[in-house]
């Protein structure tokens, strides 16, 4: 099983986990590195030879089963994790992968941001193994050109994703990172199930929901204010992106609790800021103000 298999199965076994040291994780990634420029000669020259195309996508899937993804793996547990990008659109992939860089390459949300840019590859490379399937079996000439340009527009995006993890490894090792991750020696927060029932219900307006109006227009009065002085505290750099960072940092938890707290001084006995609030629907408060926030980024 592939090194990203394995660490986006539902769990990764303690064997698997013992298996893995710095050199292992180093040396898939290097490997991987490797096939890159030899990828890009037989994409290129894929469209050309329709009819003797079994020779390149051959050596082309032999590129990418690798230490780094099994692309022949059929246990694979962890496609419900790369489903949701994808199948994403090409221009909606390279926007995703900028947006982790704006709201996740900084202190404390840097492992969110090595686990996004993992799985944003791992995805891509499963993809591009689906499409070489694909180009294997396909008989019309105008299909095969289309999936053609699919596959260039995913490497594209692999190639995207590449960029921003040397752009880490400027600053700090991206396999140390993802090697933490895959051991288990620093966990992500993630969602509960109650955490995540809120969110549905967030989005659909239910009652639960009426928190979010005055929230949201507190916020956003709050924010601007809330991101200066952590700008002036030096918590983060006086940048184009500097609210958006703000709002991806841990400091945004804070600042909704205390307006929480504000508007329950203000507000009637009637009103839902009267109760308490718990932080499972805090958390997921703000997973959902972030991800449509993010989403509105250019």
């Amino acid at each position: 099983m592939g090194l990203l298999n394995a660490f986006f199965a539902t769990t990764m076994s303690d064997a698997n986990k013992a298996k893995c040291d710095e050199d292992v994780v180093l040396t898939s990634l290097n490997e991987y590195k490797l096939t890159l420029a030899e990828k890009e000669q037989i994409i290129g020259r894929l469209e050309y030879v329709f009819g003797e195309r079994k020779k390149q996508i051959s050596k082309l899937q032999e590129l990418l089963n690798l230490e780094l993804v099994d692309i022949k793996d059929s246990g694979d547990k962890g496609s419900d994790l790369i489903s949701d990008i994808q199948f994403l659109e090409h221009d909606k992939k390279i926007k995703r992968v900028e947006q982790l860089e704006r709201s996740l390459a900084y202190g404390e949300t840097k492992y969110k941001y090595v686990y996004e840019l993992s799985r944003q590859l791992y995805a891509t490379l499963k993809m591009e193994a689906m499409l070489l399937k694909k180009l294997s079996a396909v008989l019309d000439l105008r299909a095969y050109r289309k999936l053609i340009v699919q596959l260039k527009s995913e490497f594209v995006v692999e190639n995207a994703v590449l960029e921003k993890i040397a752009g880490i490894d400027e600053i700090s090792s991206f396999h140390k990172l993802l090697l933490d991750l895959v051991k288990g020696e620093h966990v992500l927060q993630t969602l509960g199930v109650k955490e995540k029932r809120i969110i549905a219900a967030l989005k659909k307006g239910s009652p639960v929901g009426s928190i979010t109006d005055k929230l949201v227009k507190r916020l956003f009065d709050a924010i601007y204010d809330s991101t200066e002085e952590a700008v002036a505290a030096g918590v983060i750099d006086n940048h184009f992106y500097a609210r958006f960072e703000f709002i991806n940092r841990p400091e945004f938890v804070d600042l909704v609790r205390r307006v929480i707290k504000e508007l329950r001084a203000k507000e009637s006995s009637r009103s839902v800021f009267a109760k308490d609030i718990s932080e499972q629907v805090i958390n997921a408060f703000v997973h959902l103000f972030r991800e449509q926030y993010n989403a509105k980024q250019e």
